[in-house]
């Protein structure tokens, strides 16, 4: 809005957004969170805080300068713009401008996947390049220029870019095999009947996200040092992605503390009677 004369709604905007970065980093997220914003430490580089991170990036430019045209760098602009290439025109790249800011905390980010296709951190980006591509073909149009670029070229380029930067063997070895037990995890997940805390995987969380308290289980939880207390506790063995020990599942048994509601084909599903509860909670 700035560029195309209407500054008083570019202002007001941009103003807003800024406000809204400075509430949500300095007072909203650490609310919600109980502590710092947890994206800061993708940027340990440059500092260990939201303010020393813009301070050091403001006072000492010479820390990302030389990340905007990395090798990395590069071949992200290439994976974000391939798709739609041939139809993008210099003149209306300045619709490109509301998406910078997550493009620059991409850039600059010490963590290597927000700079691929594969991770959801660049979606925020996408929209604008769409926006600028339907402006691109309307100027093309006005120059008459490049007739021969129809919608139907651009799809199919877009069909075969995705196509050629799709991630194949992600269905063979992270969903495809989850195919075996998804009648077992439904079964399971719908003995969870209360809105109470959960212990389960990152592939399970999703389905039962709907509630105040629910953690991913990792290797270092263990049931006798004094770990937080779950109502539930819900894991799938034959699709433990190294996220928790395999002896869980006997230590659980052999206590009790936790009593197993369901157990089939590797997914179990262990709850805390109301009585141990409020033991473990005193």
């Amino acid at each position: 809005m700035l560029f195309q004369h209407r500054k008083a709604y570019g202002l007001f905007c941009t103003l807003i957004g800024l406000f809204w970065y400075i509430f949500t980093i300095g007072y909203l997220t650490p609310l919600l969170r109980g502590g710092p914003a947890g994206g800061v430490v993708f940027y340990a580089s440059l500092g260990s805080t939201p303010k020393e991170i813009i301070f050091n990036t403001i006072s000492n430019p010479n820390l990302i300068l030389g990340k905007f045209f990395s090798p990395d760098a590069l071949f992200y602009y290439f994976l974000l713009l391939l798709p739609v290439i041939i139809g993008l025109h210099w003149k209306q790249i300045v619709f490109i401008i509301p998406a910078l800011p997550m493009l620059l905390l991409n850039i600059i980010s010490d963590y290597a996947p927000q700079r691929d296709l594969i991770s959801h951190y660049s979606l925020p980006i996408f929209p604008f390049i769409i926006v600028w591509l339907i402006y691109s073909i309307k100027e093309y149009k006005q120059e008459n220029k490049k007739h021969w670029l129809k919608p139907k070229i651009i799809i199919v380029s877009a069909i075969i870019s995705f196509l050629l930067l799709a991630k194949y063997d992600f269905f063979v070895t992270r969903y495809l095999p989850n195919l075996s037990n998804l009648l077992y995890l439904y079964k399971a997940v719908n003995l969870v009947t209360t809105k109470e805390s959960v212990l389960t995987t990152f592939n399970i969380a999703p389905h039962l996200s709907k509630r105040q308290n629910i953690k991913l289980i990792d290797k270092n939880w263990d049931l006798q040092k004094g770990n937080e207390v779950f109502k539930y506790i819900i894991i799938d063995l034959k699709n433990n992605n190294f996220e928790f020990n395999s002896s869980l599942v006997l230590k659980l048994k052999s206590n009790s503390t936790y009593k197993l509601m369901y157990e089939s084909n590797g997914v179990y599903l262990f709850k805390l009677p109301p009585i141990e509860e409020d033991m473990l909670r005193k």
